[in-house]
C-alpha cells in the first residue's frame, strides 16, 4: 500500500526508528506504507512514522472499515495453552512491528506467553518478547501495543509485557517460510523514501546474483536484503 494524502487535522505519532513522539501537522502530505493490526506506517519529509489506531480519522479513514479479521492460526503458537492463553496469542497477532508486514507472532518475538490465575479469581497475562535488534527505539511502543490489546480480553484483569534479549532473535524464529514468498520487495527501502517521492540520502543497493542486497549505514541489514536490524 502506498497511498498519498493530506492529514486532515494535527495528529500524534510516534518517529520510527527513534520511537519519539511527534505531531504531525493539519495539511501535512504522508503516504502510507504499511496499514497492518489497525496503526498506519505512514512516510513523511522527515521520516517514517506510527498513528495509532485510534488516531486514523486523521487520515480521513472510516477507523470502522479500518478493522480487518485476523488470522489466528500460526505455527509460532503452542499447541497446549489454554483457552485464555489462546486468546492472548491472537491478541499479539494483531500487534505488527511498523516497518516489517508480519505480526510480532509469526516474526518469533513472542518468547514466551503465559496467564495466571489468582485465588481471587482473577488473572495476569505475562508475556516475553524481543525485537529484530536490540536498542530498538520502537521497543516500548510495540509492548505497549501489545499490552492494550491483551487488555481488551474480557476475563482478563491485568498484563505484564517484557522485553528481552536472550536468546538473540534470528530469521530462524518466524513461522515457516513466511518471509520469502509474502513480503514485498521494493526496488529500494521504503523507509528512506520521503512523501516527496525523493529517495533520501545513505542509502544504496548492490545486486548479487539474483537477489538484491540493500546496504544502509544507519540500520545493517540482516540476511539477504529481507529486513533492516531498527
Amino acid at each position: 500500500m502506498h497511498s498519498s494524502l493530506e492529514l486532515k487535522r494535527e495528529v500524534d505519532a510516534v518517529q520510527i526508528p527513534s520511537g519519539d513522539l511527534i505531531k504531525l501537522p493539519l495539511g501535512m502530505k504522508v503516504i502510507i506504507t504499511q496499514s497492518l493490526g489497525g496503526t498506519y506506517t505512514v512516510a513523511t519529509d522527515f521520516g517514517l512514522a506510527r498513528i495509532q489506531a485510534g488516531d486514523v480519522d486523521a487520515l480521513g479513514i472510516d477507523p470502522e472499515a479500518s478493522k480487518k479479521e485476523q488470522d489466528s492460526s500460526s505455527s509460532n503458537i503452542p499447541a497446549d495453552v489454554s483457552d485464555l492463553e489462546g486468546q492472548v496469542w491472537n491478541q499479539l497477532k494483531n500487534v505488527y512491528d511498523p516497518e516489517i508486514p508480519v505480526n510480532i507472532v509469526d516474526l518469533g518475538l513472542v518468547y514466551d506467553c503465559k496467564v495466571e490465575a489468582y485465588a481471587d479469581g482473577k488473572n495476569k497475562a505475562i508475556v516475553k518478547m524481543t525485537l529484530t535488534a536490540p536498542g530498538c527505539g520502537m521497543g516500548p511502543t510495540i509492548a505497549a501495543d501489545a499490552q492494550s490489546r491483551i487488555m481488551t480480553i474480557e476475563d482478563m484483569d491485568d498484563a505484564a509485557v517484557e522485553l528481552v534479549w536472550d536468546p538473540a532473535w534470528n530469521q530462524g524464529m518466524m513461522t515457516a517460510f513466511i518471509c520469502l514468498s509474502r513480503l514485498p520487495l521494493p526496488r529500494r527501502s521504503e523507509s528512506h523514501r520521503s512523501a516527496s517521492g525523493v529517495w533520501r540520502a545513505g542509502c544504496r543497493e548492490k545486486r548479487k546474483g539474483v537477489a538484491v542486497v540493500r546496504c544502509c549505514p544507519r540500520r545493517p541489514h540482516v540476511g539477504r536484503g529481507l529486513f533492516w536490524r531498527h
